[in-house]
Formats: structure tokens, sequence, C-alpha cells
């Protein structure tokens, strides 16, 4: 097999062959596997991740190799350093490689690694039957054949479209309460406040009083003036 990105119908068709020898796959739907494989790697064969070591503050490193050699090798200096890696088109963690019959000799391997990841996928999905199945029968028959778990699964679709159904339309936009009234209370204190006395008025009163004072008592000594004035030659003629 010549490339280093795996055909999505390639992939399924890994999956099926699987399903072939170990039933479980079956449990997790024909494209979760797919699913996987391309978000885990990109559908790249000979992809690689190493996970952060916090304790030894190392950081993830992740790597696609274009040779199933370079791959490997880097793979053995990971793990020979004590590194946690996962490796291949579903990216199966080291822990799982013996466990689902993976070696550094087929890690790489399409068939070998997509096997792998679609068995953990099943095993995954069989937990799920099984809870169904508990639910239904009790604790002591988690492995029920009445099909309660596939009625579970077929009422999907009703629920999901009658939980749409039930959505409340948009409502009204609320209209915003009016504003309270301006208070009153500095035009209310200007009615009762009185009116300030302005001591202008007054000071101008006074000084016209005074000045009325002294013209009447000019006023009063040109009229004695005068009157003495006219009475003098009255006196010399005499």
């Amino acid at each position: 097999m010549t490339g280093t990105l795996l055909a999505v119908a390639e992939i399924l068709r890994l999956v099926d062959a699987c399903a072939a020898a170990y039933p479980v796959v079956r449990e997790a739907p024909r494209l979760e596997a797919a699913y996987v494989a391309q978000s885990e790697s990109g559908r790249q064969r000979f992809a690689v991740g190493v996970n952060e070591d916090r304790g030894r503050g190392l950081p993830a490193e992740s790597q696609t190799f274009e040779l199933e050699a370079e791959a490997v090798a880097f793979v053995r200096r990971k793990v020979a350093e004590g590194r946690k890696v996962d490796a291949g088109l579903m990216q199966v963690t080291d822990a799982n490689w013996t466990a689902y019959g993976l070696t550094l000799g087929n890690l790489f391997d399409p068939g070998a690694n997509v096997c792998a990841g679609a068995r953990i996928l099943g095993e995954a999905y069989q937990l799920r039957r099984q809870a169904r199945c508990v639910y239904n029968a009790g604790p002591r028959r988690p492995d029920c054949t009445t099909g309660y778990p596939e009625r579970i699964e077929a009422v999907g679709p009703a629920v999901r479209a009658a939980l749409a159904s039930e959505a409340p339309t948009t409502a009204a936009t609320p209209t915003s309460p009016a504003p309270p009234a301006p208070r009153r209370v500095l035009a209310a204190f200007q009615r009762v406040r009185p009116a300030p006395q302005s001591k202008i008025p007054a000071a101008i009163e006074a000084l016209a009083g005074e000045r009325s004072t002294r013209l009447a008592g000019s006023s009063q000594l040109t009229a004695k003036t005068s009157s003495t004035a006219l009475r003098l030659p009255l006196l010399s003629a005499g």
C-alpha cells in the first residue's frame, strides 16, 4: 500500500474485515472508526503523538512521517525514554498495544491499527448497550438479547423531533418600562423659598431721601436770602 493518507472507504473496508473476526466491533456505528481516524491522525498512516509528561516537564509532541521505518524508530526511542505514545491511523495508545495485538512490527499496518481501534470502540459501545440491558433486566442480566437496547436507540429520532416541536416560539421583545417622571423637588423649593431681598434699592431710596432733604433745605435758604434782599432796599429808603 502506497501513500500515507488512507481513504475513508478503505478504513470502512478494514472495519468490516475486523468485525468478521471480532463481532464486538459491530457494537459501534460503522463510521465511528473513520471519525476517530480523521480526528486523531488526519487519516495519516505514520502519525505519532507523544503525550505530555508533566512530572518531568516534557511537552507533548506530534509527528507525521513519510516512511514507516522513520515512524518506528521514533516510537522506539520515545518508549525507551519512558514516554506515553499514541501511534498510527487510530492513534492507539501504547498501553493497549499488547491487548489488541499490536507490536512495533505491525503498529503502522493499516489493517492491524484500524482493527485495534475498532475493537476498542466496539467495547466502549458495548458498555452502553449493557447499561441499557441492566436498566431493563437488572444487574444479573447485562447481556440481554431481547432487543431492548435497539428499541431505545430506535426512538431517538422521535424524541429529538418532539423536543424540537416543544421549543418556545420567538417571544415578543419585552418593552422597557417608561422612565419615572422627573422629580420637582427643585421647582418646589424655588416656589417656597422667599425671594432674596436686594440691598441696592434700599440704598438708592436712602440716597434719594438725603438728596430731597438737602434740596428742601437749599430752597428754604434761597427763599430766605431772596426775601432779605428784597427787604434791604426798603430799609435803605427809610
